[in-house]
């Protein structure tokens, strides 16, 4: 008898804990099933226009040279960006023993996992696993992070050192021993160094707006830790410092001027140096970026300005109290800068993630939903059910077969409208995000496609290493920064550059037996009589290359 009755004692016990338990299982394990499947089908992808074909080309000439101190394009010094992310990439090849863009973009894959599991650590804060899975879902199906968290540029990197910087920080702010406070300062510090040394100075950026946040929101007995962060922001700018020192040896103080003076304060400063758009550009394209969840975000902007008032809750107050700065004033800041790109605002997608993640936790937890809160909820289930079901209709039409499985989707959605019409359940985000996933596996081939018809290399990166394989020397005449980048990752060795076709069959630029002539444009080259008269063209390709096209001339020397 007295077994019995434990056992009947210890059942509801356990039931209780699987119904605290199944919430946050069911997250993970849709967390898990998406992002390896998203890896898989993303990592291998070719590059595209307009950064990835450059950035892979500066890894691998590292891997050629060995100097990783300085990168360089085409044998020429690139400093737009510190060498981190590239020397990141091309240790990547070296480890692995393969070129390939799938061993070139691990460190984009180990970033977009860090960026996730800062995510997780940080949401936790604002009331356990579960809403920590819901942010780092909300996230990895947010419209670009998608689109840009796999592809081979710094941002992701700086990404991930930036949501790594602000959990130590928040953990530093939280910390009550003198020792913990330490280790998370010197976390902190590490931290922002890695993002120092990936993107330059700007990367303090992100953070100090976070900084910012907790401070406005925390009073005036938050100042006194700002000389430890003063402190923080001085080591983070030794590896700027080590590299000034690498550019002096190399170039003189001229390379030293253009990578910390021209590409750092003059990319903000001047438009002329690239990207310029007005002033209201991110507040265009931010409702885009953050879709679907844009609705939701807006919601968990206004109650985060309330929470991150409330004393009662420390830990979610100054998740919140950062969240806040780090979206709202990075997004002023970036929005004062002369350069704009949607690519900029990506290092910041975790903050708005977080603070839609706080509104979705606080309606599974409201016994009625009702206000803004239902509103937005509503409003993103209908437009999710609606946009499924439409592109479910519509793509198989073009081809895409695979779009029938958003049938199922919407569904999905249409059902949760029901649902989310008086209550959100607790379960219902599991659900939701399953969907959400659903979703995106039916719609990702045709994303694919067009973002291959608008940016793919693979053309003109075909006819090219065609051509070259009968050449005996190759010139590229007056070609802009990315026709150089395709040229030498697909040659994956230096060429020379000319400046016009003046140059050619000169002292510089002698005739080999067979010579290819890369160019650019709307027409092919115009040959001067005189290299005419040493050599004749046997074939002149073309293929597309961007808004422009790349033209092969191959000329072969006369006898």
């Amino acid at each position: 008898m007295a077994r019995s009755a434990s056992v009947s004692t210890d059942t509801p016990e356990r039931h209780a804990a699987s119904s605290r338990w199944a919430p946050w299982l069911s997250l993970l394990l849709v967390l898990a099933i998406f992002e390896s499947a998203w890896i898989g089908l993303s990592l291998g992808q070719p590059p595209l226009l307009p950064d990835e074909p450059r950035e892979a080309a500066i890894a691998l000439e590292m891997v050629q040279s060995g100097a990783w101190a300085v990168p360089t394009l085409n044998g020429r010094p690139f400093v737009e960006k510190p060498p981190l992310a590239y020397a990141a990439a091309a240790l990547a090849c070296r480890l692995t023993g393969v070129d390939a863009m799938g061993a070139l973009r691990l460190p984009q894959l180990l970033a977009t996992l860090t960026t996730l599991a800062a995510l997780v650590a940080l949401g936790r804060r604002l009331g356990g696993a579960a809403p920590g899975l819901v942010c780092a879902l909300l996230l990895a199906t947010t419209g670009e992070f998608l689109r840009t968290s796999l592809r081979l540029v710094v941002d992701p990197e700086l990404m991930a050192w930036t949501s790594t910087a602000v959990l130590a920080t928040v953990e530093w702010w939280l910390a009550e021993r003198r020792a913990a406070r330490a280790c998370w300062w010197v976390a902190t510090s590490m931290c922002l160094a890695l993002a120092v040394a990936t993107k330059g100075p700007v990367a303090l950026v992100y953070h100090g707006c976070a900084a910012l946040g907790l401070w406005l929101f925390g009073g005036r007995a938050e100042l006194r830790r700002l000389p430890a962060l003063v402190a923080a922001y001085l080591v983070s700018l030794v590896p700027l410092g080590v590299w000034a020192l690498a550019l002096l040896a190399r170039g003189g103080r001229a390379l030293v001027s253009e990578a910390l003076l021209r590409n750092s304060w003059g990319r903000f400063s001047q438009a002329e140096l690239g990207h310029k758009a007005p002033l209201w550009f991110y507040a265009k394209v931010l409702p885009v970026v953050l879709v679907p969840w844009t609705l939701l975000v807006l919601v968990g902007c206004v109650a985060a300005y309330r929470g991150a008032r409330e004393a009662g809750s420390p830990g979610r107050a100054t998740v919140l109290r950062a969240s806040l700065g780090w979206a709202l004033g990075s997004l002023l800041v970036l929005s004062a800068s002369a350069a704009k790109r949607e690519l900029y605002l990506l290092p910041a997608l975790p903050a708005w993630t977080l603070l839609a993640g706080a509104a979705l936790t606080d309606a599974g937890r409201a016994q009625h939903l009702k206000g803004l809160p239902r509103f937005a909820l509503l409003a993103t289930l209908v437009g999710l059910a609606g946009v499924s079901a439409g592109l479910g209709l519509l793509l198989p039409l073009q081809g895409h077969l695979e779009a029938l499985l958003l049938v199922v989707p919407a569904l999905i959605f249409a059902v949760l409208v029901g649902t989310a019409w008086r209550h959100w359940p607790a379960n219902a985000g599991a659900l939701l995000f399953a969907a959400t996933a659903l979703a995106v596996a039916g719609v990702a081939p045709w994303l694919r496609e067009r973002d291959a018809a608008r940016a793919s290399i693979e053309p003109a990166r075909s006819a090219l290493m065609l051509a070259a394989e009968r050449a005996d020397r190759v010139y590229g005449v007056s070609l802009r920064e990315r026709d150089v980048s395709v040229l030498s990752f697909t040659l994956r060795q230096r060429f020379t550059e000319l400046q016009d076709l003046a140059q050619l069959g000169g002292p510089d630029a002698p005739l080999a037996k067979r010579t290819l002539v890369v160019s650019s444009g709307t027409a092919p080259p115009a040959l001067d009589p005189g290299i005419l008269e040493k050599a004749s063209v046997e074939e002149v390709v073309s293929a597309p290359l961007g808004s422009q096209r790349l033209f092969l001339s191959t000329l072969v020397k006369r006898e």
